[in-house]
């Protein structure tokens, strides 16, 4: 895993990615198809790509279109249909823009010039997404030289503020197009800067857009894009804090000899890696203290003036003489989440080892020389990157902490049936609409425990669904005397005539084991009854982190009428519903 961490090193990455491969492999939990249309050569980028989604345990099988027939082959060609992919990546560059305007030209010919360049890529696009596939396109890098020195960037003819054109129309169309998504090459040539990022040695003898020191940055990013929307990215922080969220060792200098803040150096830096640790919370990356330390003192370090962070801002804390890993399995065990959405973070070389051999599905980071590098490998790869952000997302560290504090009531219950009705529950179940279609598209996406059948979707594909006569699509809230957490399941049906199939059905890990699936089945079949179904079709489809569904649907009243390897499909019959499921849950309908 050394291999994958900020800065890339792109000569032992090419040398050892077969030997990734095969360690890397047998851990992936699912499968993706990916066809990347060329604009230049791309084979060697392809490869790190399938390397880079193994961290996030995607398997991929990458296929790539003819060298520089991105638009030809998208448009008019037949092999994307053929290798039938779940991905299109359109991989382009400034190689890849036919004319740059001439000094002097029109304002009126410029702006041709930009349609014309951004219409090549837009249509690609287009096309590739009105076929249900997921597509990624990129921005235009800055040019290496200015031959007009600094009103390159100000002038209408200027080839810096060309690009910069195409790239601002690049964006808003992403913005438009929901099944489109962005790699910044832009952002990562200005990181890795100009000089290094062009090598005209490589471009004239193998037409290599780039340096190929630049293929894992741009691999890495593609990679992180995917994951998010596949909803592979990571969940959780955690952090050491002696010489990692602050300077010094709390236990033997005291909290007010602390470095934190800026009076000092390094105080100063992780002040700011505490500001930016803050500003992931906020958008919606809980984060975990885990620590040798008394829970004490480690608490104390956060009561500083000049700490970024407080204790609230913890989902989970850990303060004990425990290994780490121990700690990691236990704060994932509290948090109901899979170790293998986890980043930890420490200054300690040994624990950093300890970690790895007793968890390796969890990414651990250190640093050598100061705490600033920390943030930017966390940053550079993309661990965290989202698609999209809701206002859930920033109430994701209370959900979980409130339901901690579930937790500590259901162990004190003398049943399950005295502790779920001790927690007051209610539920609102709705019809999905446009102010709610965010959250409810980020939820299917991000679900893997509690979806039977691996299901994803886009912005698009659920607006269709929400305004068809043909199709159900309800949305759950839930909420106790602990508070509200917020919109947490969703359920998508088709109708078709007097049959209805599940083909979406998800639910957030923070509500598990509180009976809602009841509830929100009982109304689903209320619906079913008024547009006259009498059967409701579903099917589980095993995957790696589905299991908790296994027997869902049997729970529910399902016959299985088909059952092959990893696949059941069931049926239910309306008219055996009689008496409600749902027991604990008082509802409220809209």
């Amino acid at each position: 895993m050394d291999l994958f961490s900020y800065p890339f090193k792109s000569n032992e990455l090419f040398r050892s990615r077969k030997k990734i491969k095969k360690a890397l492999a047998p851990r992936a939990k699912r499968e993706l198809k990916i066809h990347v249309l060329s604009g230049a050569t791309v084979g060697e980028l392809s490869d790190l790509i399938e390397v880079f989604l193994l961290r996030f345990g995607i398997q991929a099988e990458i296929s790539v279109g003819d060298y520089n027939q991105f638009y030809e082959e998208a448009l008019f060609g037949g092999q994307v249909e053929l290798t039938a992919p779940d991905w299109v990546y359109v991989h382009t560059s400034i190689k890849n823009i036919r004319r740059f305007p001439k000094i002097f030209e029109s304002q009126n010919e410029i702006s041709t010039l930009i349609e014309t360049e951004v219409k090549r890529i837009t249509d690609v696009a287009s096309k590739m997404a009105s076929s249900g596939r997921k597509v990624i396109i990129n921005t235009v890098e800055m040019p290496e030289l200015r031959v007009m020195g600094g009103v390159s960037a100000t002038r209408s003819d200027g080839s810096v503020n060309f690009v910069r054109k195409i790239n601002e129309k690049i964006v808003e169309f992403v913005e438009e197009n929901d099944a489109v998504f962005l790699n910044d090459i832009e952002y990562q040539s200005s990181v890795v800067g100009l000089d290094r990022w062009y090598d005209w040695n490589y471009w004239s003898a193998f037409k290599y857009p780039y340096s190929p020191e630049v293929f894992p940055w741009v691999a890495s990013s593609i990679a992180s894009t995917i994951a998010s929307a596949e909803g592979a990215s990571k969940k959780l922080l955690v952090c050491d804090l002696d010489n990692t969220l602050w300077g010094g060792v709390i236990g033997d200098e005291g909290p007010d000899q602390l470095k934190l803040g800026p009076d000092t150096p390094k105080g100063e830096m992780f002040l700011q890696v505490q500001s930016y640790l803050s500003v992931l919370k906020d958008r919606g990356v809980a984060l975990a203290v885990n620590s040798k330390n008394e829970l004490n003192l480690a608490e104390a370090g956060f009561d500083l003036e000049s700490s970024a962070l407080s204790r609230d801002d913890f989902a989970a804390f850990y303060a004990n003489w425990k290994p780490k890993s121990d700690n990691i399995k236990d704060i994932a065990a509290g948090l109901n989440l899979g170790t293998d959405s986890f980043v930890f973070i420490d200054d300690n070389k040994a624990e950093i080892q300890e970690v790895n051999l007793n968890c390796p599905e969890v990414l651990a980071v250190s640093y050598d020389k100061n705490p600033i590098e920390l943030i930017r490998q966390i940053d550079r790869s993309g661990f965290f990157d989202p698609n999209t952000i809701s206002t859930e997302d920033a109430k994701r560290t209370d959900y979980y902490k409130k339901n901690q504090r579930r937790k500590q009531l259901e162990t004190q219950a003398s049943s399950i049936e005295g502790y779920l009705s001790s927690l007051n529950m209610i539920s609102n179940i709705f019809d999905v609409e446009a102010s709610s279609l965010e959250r409810v598209v980020q939820l299917i996406n991000k679900t893997n425990q509690f979806n039977p059948t691996t299901s994803r979707t886009d912005h698009d594909q659920l607006r269709n669904r929400i305004t068809s006569r043909d199709h159900i699509v309800l949305a759950a809230k839930l909420s106790d005397q602990f508070g509200d957490s917020g919109i947490v399941s969703a359920l998508e049906a088709k109708l078709d005539g007097n049959n209805a199939t599940i083909n979406t059905w998800v639910m957030s890990c923070r509500v598990f084991n509180r009976t809602l699936e009841y509830a929100i089945f009982d109304m689903f079949v209320e619906r079913c009854k008024a547009h006259g179904v009498n059967t409701i079709s579903a099917k589980y489809i095993s995957s790696a982190k589905n299991k908790y569904v296994k027997n869902l649907y049997s729970k529910l009243g399902f016959d299985v009428v088909e059952d092959i390897a990893e696949e059941k499909i069931y049926k239910y019959f309306v008219s055996n519903s009689k008496a409600k499921l749902n027991k604990h849950i008082e509802i409220k309908y809209g």
